[in-house]
């Protein structure tokens, strides 16, 4: 549930016995060079939680198309933490697929119901320097 605050929108979400809040407040803004749209959008999600596709960068300064993404996992459960996974590519049934490293050279496959993960590492690695998933993995 979105809940508009000024010129923000607070997340909130839960069901008929709670409602947990997002501590961060998420903007969208329309100004000449289009649209820069930093609400986090519904995505998938699994028994225990919600998966929301959150953009983290644009491509430029003046030029708001999103590059790069997080995951943002949250939990049906009244007690469970919320997480965050940066570099999100993903999401496959319970599974998320996301870049790790500082050369984001290597991919981790989590399972968020069980929290098993599994890394993969890229051959050819990554062109060095790109901040998007999407620009950094070339053909094999």
């Amino acid at each position: 549930m979105y809940s508009q605050i000024n010129n923000s929108v607070k997340l909130s979400w839960g069901n008929d016995s709670y409602i947990r809040s997002h501590d961060s407040l998420f903007m969208c803004i329309d100004d000449r060079f289009g649209r820069w749209d930093f609400i986090p959008k519904y995505v998938s999600e699994t028994n225990n939680y919600l998966v929301l596709e959150n953009v983290i960068s644009t491509s430029s300064g003046g030029n708001p198309a999103p590059i790069e993404f997080s995951a943002m996992i949250f939990p049906k459960r009244m007690n469970d933490s919320i997480y965050e996974k940066e570099m999100y590519i993903d999401i496959h049934n319970n599974y998320i697929i996301y870049l790790l490293g500082v050369r984001a050279d290597s991919l981790e496959i989590l399972n968020i119901e069980t929290k098993k993960s599994q890394i993969c590492i890229l051959n050819p690695k990554p062109v060095p320097f790109s901040k998007s998933p999407t620009f950094i993995i070339t053909k094999t």
